[in-house]
């Protein structure tokens, strides 16, 4: 019962973001990347066609539990999402309409939950749910990205609403050579209680450094959790061309 209530809970939590990699022109080299999660002994296997993500397989124990098949638009927005349960007891496909809108210049402004909002360089600022619009913000959550003059997202704002308690929680971002988060600070107002376990076991400290290791394109291949003087691993890869 343990291990189906862990599935349920990651393949519900990964499926809005499972699909994305970090942006590097290099990964079009690539069919398949294959991540080694330590912290929960799950397998995420990737293949890609041109650079983007085509399916993915998830494994936990070494056993397939769910497959996934994202079909995108042209701008690399999720469309629609086909779910598979191979596991006998959870043997059936899903199929998820995220019913997009856009605007005059083609970008995305609208899915069966959200809105988005973009600035002038057609960046991304606002994300907010359905529900917090039409709650005036006493329900669900929005968020609000910023970023650098290089086009770096180093800022995300999150108000949301628990418990009748409205909060505001800030991350901020700093980047090393490669493009990839070396530092996450958090804050919040009210101040919560760090650090924060969230839905699939993940651990949110306050201030979290990250290491990697790199091939000669720039991609990691492992990611490490630096904590005082020592650091752990949290995932490898495996690339195949």
């Amino acid at each position: 019962m343990k291990k189906l209530l862990f599935l349920f809970l990651l393949s519900f939590s990964v499926k809005a973001q499972v699909f994305i990699l970090e942006k590097n022109p290099n990964w079009d080299k690539y069919q398949v990347v294959i991540e080694k999660k330590t912290i929960n002994n799950s397998e995420h296997v990737f293949q890609l066609k041109n650079g983007q993500v085509s399916a993915v397989k998830l494994f936990y124990d070494d056993e397939l539990t769910t497959e996934f098949k994202p079909n995108f638009d042209e701008n690399s927005n999720l469309k629609s999402l086909e779910i598979k349960f191979p596991n006998k007891s959870l043997n059936e496909v899903q199929l998820i309409d995220y019913e997009l809108k856009y605007n005059k210049n083609g970008l995305r402004i609208e899915d069966n939950n959200h809105k988005y909002v973009f600035d002038k360089h057609e960046r991304l600022i606002q994300r907010f749910t359905k529900l917090f619009e039409e709650s005036k913000g006493t329900k669900s959550w929005s968020e609000s990205y910023f970023y650098n003059e290089f086009g770096d997202l180093i800022r995300i704002e999150k108000t949301s609403t628990e418990k009748g308690i409205q909060y505001i929680d800030v991350e901020e971002f700093v980047y090393d050579d490669c493009k990839n988060i070396k530092q996450i600070t958090r804050n919040s107002t009210p101040e919560r209680n760090y650090p924060l376990i969230v839905l699939g076991g993940e651990i949110k400290d306050k201030t979290a450094i990250y290491e990697y290791e790199y091939n000669e394109d720039c991609i990691w291949i492992k990611k490490y959790l630096v904590t005082n003087d020592s650091k752990a691993l949290l995932i490898s890869r495996e690339l195949i061309k």
